[in-house]
């Protein structure tokens, strides 16, 4: 459970330098709802890309009022194998937006070494769902 407050506090330093966008994340529902908890704002989930969200496909459901805007993805690396860029972007972000761009990854350290990782991907012009 060690760096889910510093990720949320990265994500908000994120937030901060991009105000219009919103953050979603894609690994089940464990990132949604800790940044959902941590973050004065919504964080949405995997129903961003159409696909099962859990508890989000509920409480999150109408995403037409997102149409058009820009996105924080936020992805967890759940082997760290280097502290680089992921070598590719995630082929169904582009199913959902305009363009996408791979930013600096966070990195959470503990102890000064690296704990957890999370790829960060600034989504440009959200398409919606079509079902």
């Amino acid at each position: 459970w060690f760096g889910w407050k510093e990720l949320a506090e990265d994500v908000q330093q994120l937030q901060d330098s991009h105000p219009t966008s919103f953050v979603f994340a894609y690994d089940d529902y464990k990132t949604s709802a800790l940044l959902n908890f941590y973050l004065d704002q919504t964080v949405y989930a995997g129903n961003i890309l159409g696909e099962n969200a859990l508890q989000f496909n509920m409480i999150q459901n109408d995403l037409s009022l997102l149409k058009g805007k820009d996105a924080l993805f936020i992805d967890s690396d759940k082997r760290i194998k280097n502290l680089d860029k992921n070598d590719e972007t995630p082929l169904l972000l582009n199913t959902y937006f305009e363009e996408v761009r791979q930013l600096k990854p966070i990195i959470i350290y503990h102890f000064g070494k690296p704990v957890r990782k999370f790829w960060v991907y600034e989504c440009i012009d959200y398409k919606g769902v079509t079902k």
